[in-house]
């Protein structure tokens, strides 16, 4: 405004210099032509143009001074003008300074952003630990850019979902290591804190962050899925279908997407959803089939858990737990179809054929995946014994199933020796073909190496896990099994089936020893008892039923739990029940005295 006021006083102060001048001069002009007209005699005019010069120097002498004083007044404005030109110039450099200090504080709030993204995005799906060394830089950095007077808002939201979504990672953690209600709770809650922020930042945020924000928004919803999931599974039946109806609603925002994304990580986190869908739904049809064993609703159920199965590796084709776990569902339909209706057993087969193809795949993308084999075996397995009990015709077929199995067993082992669970299943496998073949034809020689081989498989399971129970008492019911058939086909064979009885004893009081609570051992170590009971003499009976309570009571001296077993108490009862009638079959009955009569007095 000052300047604009200065302009336009110079401007005034020229004009008015100007119309002086030409007014002196017209002024000069008019009076010289004036004096000529009328003082035509030379020294009268002469006298005259004397007098009119007086006046005119007069005159400019008055011109002088006045232009001498504008040129004062001009030279005092042009001063003033310096003078605010020199502030205003000293303004701006401090404007300037500020400027660039402003500048450079954005830069380095920038440059902090970009650190703290770099230093997050390595951990988009994977908990932190409280303590761990990638933490603290990311925390600090959050810190200095919340706190931090340059930064604008979308800089400080972004730096404090950064910063919640380490906190919920960090109670991820501690919730995988301390499973609890409380744990996992609020691991749910530091996730759907952080997936609020995350969601704000969406609205706020720039074109070039959308992918990273969209991401790490996606990986909060499906954390706080994973925790619901836990804390349905802890909480038990009655909160259970409140959790997981929660479910549907963290997975929805994920899968909305629909794999429209060429953002590879964006893809990674649809098929995580997808699959973590599938799994839900297996879930509820476990849970559906434990309700009411109605295996139409459970087949329905399932039925979109393969569409999410197919969904997720659709979008990430080198996750080898996707068709793994595509497979488990498959095989586990056909078993249950299996089961419950022997008119289904096409539909049974051509679901563990999937599952097989699903398995294949799996060791396609990790060749080095065990339990991928063994569940391929396991198919086998499962149709060899559904076949050959729907058709006995079909036993040739079922034989080779059966080796099939054995082999992806074996394989198992080749990959991890110390897979116990192969082991024991091919000696299952084994167990289960003896019994058919000796149900079917009744070759007693095949039956016996068949269920020796299967002692051999069970032997090996426990040199790798020594502490399984349920290996230990199959073992000694194929010894049991073979000693009843051996003793059947001839009572020669008595001593042989003996020494396969003791064998067969001595594995269920090894089995009892490991879980005292164990039914089967208990209730199998009673069935052989009472079968070489009956096979051997009076005396031998005896001694037998003797031993087994020596080792009964030793048995359960071993621990309290032993001590207050149930199964074991039970067997204790029965064996002595058993000593009492050997102790009143041999003692001799009193012969009642005779009373003298007396005759009456």
């Amino acid at each position: 405004m000052n300047h604009q006021s200065s302009a336009k006083w110079s401007f005034w102060q020229t004009i008015l210099l100007l119309i002086g001048i030409v007014m002196l001069i017209g002024v000069s002009t008019f009076l010289a032509m004036m004096l000529m007209q009328h003082y035509p005699n030379p020294d009268e005019l002469w006298a005259m143009a004397t007098n009119m010069f007086t006046l005119f120097g007069l005159l400019l002498g008055v011109g002088v001074a006045f232009a001498l004083l504008a040129a004062a007044v001009s030279f005092l404005a042009l001063n003033q003008k310096l003078y605010e030109a020199q502030s205003y110039l000293a303004q701006a450099r401090l404007h300037l300074d500020d400027y660039k200090q402003l500048s450079h504080q954005e830069n380095l709030i920038q440059d902090k952003i970009h650190q703290l993204i770099k230093y997050h995005q390595s951990l988009l799906l994977t908990p932190v630990n409280t303590n761990s060394m990638e933490v603290e830089p990311i925390l600090s950095l959050s810190k200095q850019i919340t706190t931090s007077e340059f930064a604008n808002f979308e800089a400080r939201l972004l730096a404090r979902s950064i910063e919640q979504d380490i906190y919920a990672k960090q109670a991820v953690h501690l919730a995988q290591n301390q499973p609890s209600i409380h744990t996992w709770r609020d691991a749910m809650q530091q996730f759907e804190q952080a997936s609020y922020l995350w969601q704000a930042m969406l609205s706020a945020s720039s074109d070039n962050l959308l992918n990273y924000i969209r991401n790490n928004y996606l990986s909060a919803k499906l954390y706080q899925a994973t925790a619901t999931q836990h804390l349905a599974m802890l909480n038990g039946t009655a909160q259970q279908n409140a959790h997981y109806r929660q479910l549907d609603a963290l997975y929805a925002p994920v899968l909305a997407l629909n794999g429209a994304s060429k953002d590879a990580q964006t893809n990674h986190l649809i098929s995580q959803a997808a699959y973590q869908n599938a799994m839900l739904a297996y879930q509820e049809g476990e849970i559906l089939w434990q309700e009411n064993q109605n295996i139409e609703s459970v087949s329905h159920k399932w039925y979109e858990a393969k569409q999410s199965f197919q969904a997720a590796f659709q979008l990430q084709r080198d996750d080898a737990e996707i068709p793994y776990q595509y497979g488990s569902l498959l095989e586990r339909e056909a078993r249950l179809i299996a089961q419950t209706d022997a008119q289904r057993l096409p539909e049974a087969r051509q679901l563990w054929l999937q599952a097989r193809e699903q398995y294949r795949l799996a060791l396609d993308i990790q060749p080095k995946k065990p339990e991928a084999l063994l569940n391929w075996g396991n198919t086998f397995a499962d149709e060899a014994t559904a076949i050959v009990q729907t058709n006995a015709d079909t036993l040739p077929e079922a034989r080779i199933l059966w080796q099939n199995a054995r082999e992806k067993f074996q394989q198992t082992l080749e990959i991890q020796p110390n897979f116990d669970a192969a082991a024991y299943n091919a000696g299952m496998t084994l167990n289960k073909e003896a019994d058919i073949i000796l149900h079917l034809n009744q070759n007693v020689d095949e039956v016996c190496q068949l269920w020796q081989q299967a002692g051999e498989r069970f032997q090996a399971a426990l040199s790798i896990n020594p502490s399984r129970y349920d290996v230990v008492n199959s073992w000694g019911l194929v010894l049991a099994k073979e000693a009843d058939l051996r003793f059947k086909m001839g009572h020669d064979n008595l001593p042989q089936a003996q020494k396969l009885w003791q064998s067969a004893q001595q594995r269920f009081h090894h089995a009892l020893e490991l879980e005292p609570e164990l039914q089967a051992a208990a209730t199998n170590w009673r069935t052989v008892l009472t079968n070489e009971s009956n096979a051997v003499n009076q005396t031998n009976r005896k001694v037998l039923w003797q031993t087994a309570s020596d080792k009964i009571a030793s048995l359960r001296q071993m621990s309290p739990n032993h001590a207050a077993s149930e199964s074991i108490k039970e067997l204790a009862d029965v064996i002595q029940q058993q000593l009492l009638k050997f102790e009143s079959m041999n003692q001799l009955q009193p012969v009642g005295q005779l009373r003298s009569m007396t005759k009456p007095e």
